[in-house]
């Protein structure tokens, strides 16, 4: 799915469902006025979104399930009223490089999920940046991402932040 606007006053925009496998998404405009933005869930793996901009006016705007094995490099996710992205229920192994979250509530909202990468981000944020709740979520990385405020709810999650270091000779 390459250079498209897609706009949904009623549903999800765009979704990704049950082994959704390989996909390129990239380079579109992508806006929900009344649920997710995108729904990417079931066990969809080595998927590609590329330079997307993806949007909620009433909901987060990506929610991720279930999924393992992407990578999502320079997008922006918006939401007018929750969560920038949701990343939940054994998501693994996914990788988000020089992304923009920017939620209205949070934005990044984490529940059981492991092993994910965040680096190099534009922004994260949200009345709570980072937020994790309902369930463990471990080796949750941060490398060279910067936030204002997180909330840990769960004592057995592991996040990890990182910076690059230059030094001067």
């Amino acid at each position: 799915v390459d250079n498209n606007n897609i706009t949904s006053i009623s549903n999800i925009a765009l979704e990704l469902i049950t082994f959704s496998l390989d996909n390129n998404i990239t380079n579109n405009l992508i806006v929900s006025t009344s649920n997710f933005g995108a729904d990417i869930s079931s066990s969809s793996s080595n998927n590609l979104f590329i330079e997307n901009e993806i949007m909620s006016d009433s909901n987060t705007a990506v929610s991720i399930t279930g999924v393992y094995n992407n990578s999502f490099q320079q997008n922006l996710f918006l939401s007018n009223d929750s969560a920038a992205i949701d990343i939940n229920s054994g998501s693994a192994g996914n990788l988000f490089l020089s992304n923009n979250f920017t939620g209205d509530e949070f934005g990044i909202f984490l529940q059981e999920s492991s092993n994910n990468l965040f680096k190099d981000c534009i922004q994260i944020s949200g009345s709570t940046s980072v937020y994790n709740n309902f369930g463990t979520s471990s080796n949750i990385t941060f490398v060279n991402c910067s936030y204002a405020f997180e909330n840990i709810q769960d004592a057995g999650s592991e996040l990890t932040r990182k910076w690059y270091y230059m030094a001067l000779s």
